[in-house]
């Protein structure tokens, strides 16, 4: 199983959450490619702030099965990088 970061189709992950994609910490994928298999595999998910709620509810069963089985659903705020 892994933790999932769901990709806004606007805009590409942030570069610590391309790292963790790359070290196999999580898998990233596009929204517009999950599907409800993807929930199946999955122990977190993580989803950026511009997800299509609309589109995502096409998922509600997967994602109601998600939820029940205590597995992670984590909303992200906007990623902005620190000040330097």
């Amino acid at each position: 199983m892994t933790t999932l970061y769901i990709q806004s189709t606007f805009e590409d992950p942030p570069e610590p959450v391309c790292q963790a994609g790359k070290d196999g910490r999580l898998t990233v994928i596009r929204q517009e490619d999950l599907s409800s298999s993807d929930f199946q595999r999955a122990r977190g998910i993580i989803t950026h702030n511009q997800l299509d709620q609309n589109a995502f509810m096409k998922l509600k069963d997967a994602l109601e099965a998600f939820s029940g089985s205590r597995r992670t659903l984590v909303l992200q705020r906007p990623y902005r990088a620190a000040a330097a």
